[in-house]
């Protein structure tokens, strides 16, 4: 048990949110702007978007994009 203790001695308690959600269950912004869509399989059709990539977890989950 000490060796435990010991070994994260120097983790602190709690860690802070590195983004303020607007209320539960936000959406939280990861890109708006120009991207680049690549098909990674054979490295062709490239294609310049002007939209935003989000993370949303209720009622969906996952990343998404529109444009």
């Amino acid at each position: 048990m000490n060796n435990l203790i010991e070994k994260y001695e120097n983790i602190p308690n709690i860690i802070e949110n590195s983004i303020m959600l607007k209320g539960p269950n936000s959406r939280i912004d990861i890109f708006k702007g120009t991207f680049e869509l690549i098909n990674i399989e054979n490295k062709t059709g490239k294609i310049d978007i002007d939209g935003e990539i989000y993370f949303e977890w209720f009622p969906n989950y996952g990343c998404f994009f529109f444009w």
